[in-house]
């Protein structure tokens, strides 16, 4: 099985993309091909809701730097996503990448992946992004 991580911190190198290089080095030592993916110095997005997604065969229009995200989340049987803890939520680049997956969903390609979540946080907060993540993978992995 391929697993993805993707991290939605904007800090490169920073305790989401450590803590998620060490998760995937257990998926590697059970036999998991790995790959990492994360947002920082990437140029993302919104989704703008037009919905030419279900016109287009699921593709979407925005061209920027997700683009090279779609065939590896197509790929992936597992997909790991990490994030920081901001203002006891996911940060902006999480939803972002998330919200970008609407293409994605309708096309049935997230039925049946297996899904787990880091939060990452020094202090309060880790309930609010826990449960953000959570309604994420029952809504669009299921």
């Amino acid at each position: 099985m391929k697993v993805l991580g993707i991290v939605c911190s904007p800090r490169k190198g920073g305790n989401t993309e450590i803590m998620m290089e060490e998760v995937l080095v257990g998926a590697r030592n059970a036999g998991a091909e790995t790959e990492l993916w994360t947002v920082a110095s990437k140029y993302i997005v919104a989704c703008d809701g037009c919905r030419s997604c279900f016109k287009k065969g699921g593709k979407c229009h925005v061209k920027d730097d997700i683009q090279e995200l779609y065939p590896k989340i197509i790929e992936a049987g597992g997909i790991i996503w990490g994030t920081p803890v901001y203002f006891s939520t996911l940060t902006a680049h999480a939803l972002t990448v998330m919200h970008r997956m609407y293409c994605l969903v309708h096309q049935d390609i997230m039925v049946d992946k297996i899904a787990a979540g880091i939060v990452v946080g020094a202090g309060e907060g880790h309930e609010g992004a826990t449960l953000m993540l959570e309604k994420f993978f029952n809504c669009f992995l299921l």
